[in-house]
């Protein structure tokens, strides 16, 4: 039952594929390359280097953010690491290897479940969903939460472009992505709870950072 729906839904999504060049390119750049695009929001999630901060809050708001960016790649390889393990536990044929599929890229056929793309984009939208209670605690001026609501926002368009355009080129399953969206919010959820556990080492990261003018 679960297969069949992997597979409709599949075919629901990849069926656009083909119909309107625009369409194509734009989903293959999502698919290809916009992952590549995490490093220039997480640059602006750092924010600018700043001699000085108006208050604790504000300086503590600095160290969360910093803090998240600077373990955002160990969620990241761990993600991949529970992809790596599910992927030879359970192995499953790329959507183009055991069905007629449109493909759009090329790609090996390697395993499909779960997809690295959209474990590795969620992963990053994890670290910082989860930084957000603690930041929004915080007396923040209003100009700093709506920077902090719009680039989750930005954040959560990523991913879900990232994991869509996956299952549009004819890639991935939808399930491949739900399986990518529950190991990358996995590892997140235990690189966060790493890192308050960790908040010597990383402040010393982060004030050597300062001292080179980079935060």
């Amino acid at each position: 039952m679960l297969l069949t729906l992997n597979a409709t839904l599949f075919h629901l999504v990849n069926q656009l594929a083909g119909r309107f060049p625009w369409l194509d390119d734009v989903m293959i750049f999502c698919a290809e390359w916009l992952i590549f695009c995490w490093p220039v929001l997480l640059l602006v999630l750092w924010g600018l280097p700043r001699r000085s901060m108006q208050s604790t809050d504000e300086q503590q708001a600095a160290f969360e953010r910093r803090s998240l960016v600077l373990w955002v790649a160990v969620a990241c390889a761990l993600a991949y690491g529970f992809n790596v393990v599910i992927g030879h536990l359970a192995f499953e044929e790329r959507p183009f290897v055991a069905m007629r599929a449109l493909v759009l890229v090329h790609h090996a056929a390697d395993a499909s479940f779960p997809s690295d793309h959209t474990a590795w984009s969620f992963a990053v939208v994890g670290m910082l969903l989860f930084a957000l209670p603690r930041l929004f605690r915080l007396t923040l001026p209003p100009k700093r939460q709506i920077f902090l609501i719009l680039l989750t926002g930005a954040f959560l368009v990523v991913g879900a472009l990232v994991g869509f355009s996956r299952i549009f080129v004819g890639v991935h399953y939808p399930g491949d992505i739900l399986g990518g969206i529950c190991t990358g919010l996995g590892s997140a959820r235990i690189v966060t709870w790493l890192r308050h556990r960790l908040e010597r080492p990383t402040r010393a990261v982060i004030a050597f950072a300062h001292r080179c003018y980079l935060a």
